[in-house]
């Protein structure tokens, strides 16, 4: 028995217009936004990282470690070769102690013993040309020529320098100041002694290199030293500056107090009591004590300077003495 399909309901017209639409699912919230792979700061289609093993990353270590290591064992190898070149010229114990630059009492000690050193040098050699001018032997009279004239001039202008140097040492500020110094800084003029002696001695052209190299090692040291402490030292100079005009200021105010009081003082005992011999006597003494305070204060001043000033003090307290007195 065969069944017959079964006839369609006819499909009204609104149907045949009605298209069905496929729903678009929304957008999730932290979606990862799409990389422009025009941008090479953003595309990360170029870029492909090779995975390191474990393996490669422990031998790469293992090698730098090697290689520092080399590096180091060649510098100390390096130091010793000049440690060792070093001690042929070292000049050992000294018969006298050698004062510690570091220490400044005894850094002073020894710069002011070389200064006196320079002068009695200076001096004895102006005294060889004495013993040579005043000798009567027969064997010193043809000494004295033109050129021992010139060489006399050359050793009058050394003592003058002579003197001035230490004139000039013994009021500088280093009688005061305390030097920072780098480490090892003490030892550093045994070195230079080394050098110089090794210079003298030595011609090879590969210890003429090791003597460069050793200086120059020696200089760097310092100039590193002398960088770093570049702030510490501008910040101690603007210290003494500061120090220094706190000082003239409180020179100033009291040198302006007792130039008041001064006048103030003996105004006070003339006006209170005008007899006139009350003001002669107060006079007198002001004048004195002003005289005896003015000579131990002032001690760059000359002599005219201070009988000027006392005249015109005096004169002052007179002009109060005849102004207002009673017997």
């Amino acid at each position: 028995m065969s069944t017959s399909p079964l006839p369609s309901a006819p499909l009204s017209k609104a149907s045949t217009t009605n298209t069905i639409e496929t729903p678009i699912p929304p957008t999730p919230i932290f979606s990862k936004p799409t990389i422009p792979y025009d941008n090479p700061l953003l595309a990360t289609e170029g870029f492909k990282t090779v995975p390191t093993s474990p393996l490669t990353s422990a031998r790469q270590t293992a090698s730098e470690k090697k290689k520092t290591s080399i590096l180091l064992e060649e510098d100390e190898k390096v130091d010793e070769k000049k440690q060792a070149f070093l001690d042929k010229y070292d000049p050992g114990e000294m018969a006298i102690p050698i004062p510690q630059i570091s220490d400044m009492n005894l850094h002073r000690r020894m710069v002011r013993t070389f200064y006196l050193d320079n002068l009695l040098w200076a001096t004895a050699r102006l005294q060889r040309h004495v013993w040579v001018a005043a000798s009567e032997e027969e064997v010193y009279k043809d000494l004295w020529t033109a050129e021992r004239r010139d060489r006399l001039h050359e050793d009058l202008l050394r003592y003058t320098q002579a003197v001035k140097s230490f004139e000039y040492w013994k009021t500088s500020m280093m009688q005061t100041v305390d030097l920072v110094t780098p480490p090892n800084y003490d030892t550093y003029g045994r070195t230079l002694a080394m050098l110089e002696c090794a210079s003298h001695h030595e011609s090879d052209p590969s210890a003429l290199a090791t003597i460069k190299s050793i200086s120059n090692t020696l200089f760097k040291d310092l100039t590193d030293f002398s960088r770093t402490q570049a702030p510490a030292h501008l910040q101690r100079a603007e210290c003494l500056n500061a120090k220094r005009r706190k000082r003239g200021l409180l020179n100033r105010m009291a040198m302006s107090t007792f130039g008041g009081l001064t006048l103030i003082v003996p105004m006070l005992i003339m006006v209170l009591d005008p007899r006139k011999l009350v003001s002669v006597v107060t006079t007198s003494v002001f004048t004195l004590a002003v005289g005896l305070i003015l000579a131990i204060w002032m001690d760059e001043a000359e002599s005219k300077d201070m009988i000027a000033a006392t005249a015109a003090y005096a004169a002052v307290l007179v002009v109060f003495v005849g102004a207002g007195t009673t017997v």
